[in-house]
């Protein structure tokens, strides 16, 4: 559609699955391309010739905006962008293109925004998009869909040191999705930017790669009090790691005080997921959990539905990573809560390896417990446990807020109150 006004900018959006069409209305298009400034085409792979051979040959100034959509790809094929078609576009801001590729060592208009989308096929040399990005030095928003797939190897074989490192000085968000782990690594680890960027990635874990997200980008130097470490688990085979920095509050809305960021040193907002034995997938939680900066996280946030993580020890490795915690929001079933209240209380046994700072345990109750009945059980002993365990210790006594619909006799919250600071707690008597 086109704007009959002979002054006005155009915006010109094609998306026909007639081929016989676009020939004719890009012609039409063509005259008039100085004034264009937004052009978005979802076209067939062999219409994109009319596109490249006018912006080789004609000047777009006014455009800010091109969305180009190929469709009838051959499966790893893409097609190549010219250096001339982004030159004749001074000033170009924002660009979404699938199944293209950006030239290398090109003149690059001033792009901020840009995402590529199945943009280098599987067996093409990754230090080419590497040499094309750092033709784009005033990138603030950059999305890579499926466009990691010739990353990953180990070691890679392009490697020649810093030679195809890129350094991105206002870049605010980076997203990555439909890449696996490693690829995500290598490729992050070649690519510098503000410490404050917010990192969106939607991943897969292999069985044969430990995850380690690459330690450039931390930046532990920043103040990072009051910050706040979320694991998701969205299904028994994916979860998610939000990490945030956060004024002090007072909500008790587990799902709000996941849902809010803020800026933090990085601001890492992941989702993993894994097609191998879910044994294997619990094992890697924590050793990724350990390469995070979490010394300083003063609020975890733990919600799991589907998966039971059975091993105390996995529990205490991961506090372990947090000794400054004050407080533990929790959306748990109750074999969880056993083994976290087991691991809590193991570490109070020890002066040295307690969380002195820890004065508010939120917890809610999910599910049903298979072994127990339909209700959730609170697990009672351990939390007992627990709270003797850190008054025996003259550490600071917690507050305890624990979710109605729990199943537990009253003198036990007699005895929690024994060892606890406050305990609120609004039991569903029994049926």
């Amino acid at each position: 559609m086109i704007s009959r006004s002979r002054i006005l900018p155009l915006t010109f959006i094609y998306d026909d699955m007639f081929t016989d069409t676009f020939g004719h209305k890009w012609t039409t298009v063509t005259s008039v391309l100085h004034r264009v400034q937004v052009l978005s085409l979802v076209i067939n792979s062999q219409d994109f010739p009319y596109v490249s051979i006018a912006f080789d040959s004609v000047a777009a100034p006014a455009l800010r905006y091109l969305s180009i959509y190929l469709r009838s790809m051959i499966e790893d094929d893409t097609l190549s962008i010219s250096r001339p078609f982004l030159e004749h576009m001074p000033v170009l801001c924002q660009a979404h293109l699938r199944y293209c590729q950006l030239p290398t060592r090109a003149s690059f208009p001033p792009i901020t925004h840009l995402t590529l989308d199945k943009a280098y096929p599987s067996g093409y040399a990754p230090w080419k998009l590497l040499d094309s990005l750092k033709s784009l030095p005033l990138l603030e928003h950059l999305e890579l869909i499926d466009s990691l797939l010739a990353f990953g190897r180990a070691p890679p074989s392009w490697d020649t040191g810093r030679a195809h490192e890129v350094t991105f000085a206002r870049l605010q968000t980076l997203k990555i999705s439909q890449a696996r782990f490693d690829q995500y690594a290598d490729f992050i680890s070649r690519v510098h930017f503000p410490a404050d960027a917010l990192v969106e990635l939607q991943t897969r874990l292999t069985g044969t790669t430990l995850p380690i997200l690459p330690p450039c980008i931390f930046d532990r130097t920043i103040d990072t009090s009051s910050t706040h470490f979320s694991i998701e688990w969205l299904d028994s085979m994916s979860f998610r790691l939000l990490l945030n920095r956060k004024g002090e509050t007072d909500s008790e809305d587990t799902t709000a005080f996941c849902s809010v960021a803020s800026s933090w040193p990085c601001r890492l907002n992941a989702t993993f997921s894994s097609s191998g034995e879910l044994s294997h997938f619990r094992k890697r939680v924590v050793p990724l959990c350990a390469q995070l900066p979490l010394e300083c996280v003063t609020h975890l946030s733990l919600i799991m539905t589907d998966a039971a993580v059975e091993d105390v020890m996995i529990w205490k490795n991961l506090l372990d990573h947090t000794p400054q915690l004050i407080t533990i929001m929790t959306r748990l079933s109750t074999y969880n809560l056993r083994s976290l209240f087991s691991a809590l209380a193991l570490q109070s046994n020890s002066l040295s390896g307690a969380h002195p700072f820890l004065s508010k345990l939120r917890t809610v109750v999910i599910g049903i417990d298979r072994r127990r009945g339909p209700a959730p059980h609170l697990p009672s002993s351990r939390l007992i446990e627990l709270a003797k365990s850190r008054a025996q210790s003259g550490i600071n006594p917690l507050t305890v807020l624990i979710e109605k619909g729990c199943i537990a006799p009253e003198p036990y919250v007699a005895q929690l109150r024994d060892f606890l600071s406050v305990v609120r707690w609004a039991p569903t008597p029994r049926a």
